[in-house]
């Protein structure tokens, strides 16, 4: 018996798995300079989030998003202000570009090396949007 799949939901598959874990890649060491000072929100951040991040997240980045269901952990919640306040800038944007597993988190959240560090940075400040925090060391 063979199982076929279409690529296509592959694909999809594998970035819904990776983007949701960028939820779980959090409180590392950071390898990669940021710019950690205040990031300036944009559309172009709101627009990387909805193509990369909302499968998992969800739109308001509650964790809520239509993968979430099927994973475990469940996506960090972006909206939080408890929890977003405590994790750098500078986490964000290299748990974002590196993935989890280069910083021992989930190995579901892949590196997002595509993006350009312009394209990470405005994605870092939508998701301060979502939580309406900054980092408080």
């Amino acid at each position: 018996m063979s199982i076929l799949v279409r690529p296509s939901r592959v694909v999809l598959a594998l970035s819904l798995v990776g983007v949701c874990a960028f939820a779980f890649g959090a409180l590392a060491a950071d390898p990669v300079e940021a710019d950690e000072t205040a990031p300036v929100p944009t559309a172009g951040g709101a627009e990387v989030f909805a193509q990369n991040c909302v499968a998992c997240h969800g739109p308001r980045g509650d964790g809520d998003g239509p993968a979430a269901a099927s994973l475990t952990p469940k996506p960090r919640k972006l909206s939080s202000k408890e929890i977003m306040s405590k994790i750098s800038d500078d986490t964000i944007f290299n748990t974002v570009k590196k993935g989890g597993a280069a910083f021992g988190k989930s190995p579901l959240m892949p590196p997002f090396a595509h993006l350009t560090d312009a394209q990470v940075k405005d994605l870092v400040a939508h998701i301060r949007t979502l939580c309406n925090c900054k980092y408080v060391p």
